[in-house]
């Protein structure tokens, strides 16, 4: 069996040089409170990539993930500043990758079983989602 890689390796590979030198310890440490930064549900959908000239690169792993990171956005971005505040975040942004598996700095994963969409399809996912659109034909119906 092989050895876990160390994080810091992962770092090293990720991290644009500027923020190897400063800053470095605060990601690893981001890197590791994503799940209390973004919530259990969206933090299982989404990995940190990278720190960029104080944006924030995150991947998601379905389109309604994204709609529903940019629902709380402020609120991630809010939690990250605060107690982040030396890593000087000052957006993030959202990409779809087919998986987050599959998504080239991702460590220690297995491999997901490839299944048609409409069996990929997660009810917690959809159901929130509806819960989205119901609210926002509501409030349509309400400006109208």
């Amino acid at each position: 069996m092989k050895d876990p890689a160390k994080i810091s390796d992962f770092l090293e590979r990720i991290l644009p040089a500027s923020a190897r030198t400063a800053g470095a310890k605060e990601f690893n440490v981001l890197f590791q409170e994503w799940r209390w930064i973004a919530g259990e549900k969206l933090a299982g959908h989404s990995a940190v990539k990278t720190l960029d000239q104080g944006t924030l690169v995150v991947d998601v792993d379905h389109p309604g993930w994204i709609q529903l990171f940019q629902f709380d956005e402020n609120k991630i971005l809010q939690r990250a500043q605060g107690k982040f505040p030396q890593l000087k975040i000052n957006r993030i942004r959202v990409r779809l990758v087919e998986s987050l598996v599959n998504s080239p700095d991702w460590f220690h994963a297995e491999p997901r079983e490839s299944k048609p969409l409409e069996e990929k399809a997660n009810p917690e996912l959809l159901k929130m989602l509806e819960g989205l659109k119901k609210s926002l034909d509501e409030r349509k119906k309400e400006e109208n």
